[in-house]
């Protein structure tokens, strides 16, 4: 997370899949830094196992030598003078921290850090699953309110207009919203299909998830 010398303090929320949440914040001092500014680039950053990851690095400085640690287990995947079209496999999940150290032509070292997230198929699978099945359950029930929480929080206005404007027909909503199957894992978000008949015709619709800005998968279109 970028910060400057006038960020006082930072706060983690943590979010469980219930909704419930849990809040830490930390007092920091930041003071200022003679390292210059570079990036490590990861993509794609998140995916299902196994993943193959490009990496690259975007510098203001010229780059006398890279090393890279693609899993942070403090050993050298990879060194050389350009990282540009080096990839990596991740064959387990897990959340990584692959590390890149450079050098200048002045030999001093620099090093900073991404992220990279890898699910599991039939883990990740089961969440949308049961994500998908709390929203029916609530609207059938017409419990407006809670079948929001099932929805990433910038959309909600606009699916509370819908499921209001459809609320004689939330009951048999099951007719509405069917069964759906995962199709692609795109970074953070999960593009599903979801099949219905109607007039005699077979439709086929998109769903997705999207990670939300809490970190939880939530409904994004469908």
């Amino acid at each position: 997370m970028p910060v400057t010398s006038e960020t006082t303090s930072l706060r983690a929320i943590a979010t469980a899949a219930s909704g419930a949440t849990a809040t830490h914040a930390l007092a920091l001092a930041v003071a200022p830094t003679s390292t210059p500014l570079f990036v490590l680039h990861a993509n794609p950053s998140s995916g299902v196992a196994p993943l193959t990851v490009n990496f690259s690095v975007a510098a203001g400085f010229d780059i006398s030598q890279v090393e890279l640690d693609a899993d942070a287990d403090g050993l050298v995947d990879f060194r050389g003078v350009r990282l540009d079209g080096q990839t990596f496999a991740y064959a387990q999940p897990g959340i990584y921290l692959p590390t890149v150290t450079v050098a200048d032509s002045g030999g001093n070292r620099f090093a900073t850090s991404a992220v990279v997230q890898i699910f599991d198929l039939n883990a990740v699978s089961q969440t949308f699953q049961v994500r998908w099945t709390a929203l029916k359950d609530t609207l059938r029930r017409a419990d407006i309110v809670q079948a929001l929480t099932h929805i990433v929080h910038r959309a909600r206005p606009r699916y509370e207009e819908v499921f209001r404007a459809l609320a004689q027909d939330l009951p048999q909503i099951d007719a509405i919203l069917t069964d759906i199957v995962l199709l692609e894992l795109r970074g953070h978000e999960a593009i599903h299909e979801m099949v219905r008949t109607e007039d005699n015709a077979v439709r086929s619709f998109e769903i997705r998830f999207l990670i939300d800005e809490d970190g939880i998968w939530r409904l994004w279109m469908f």
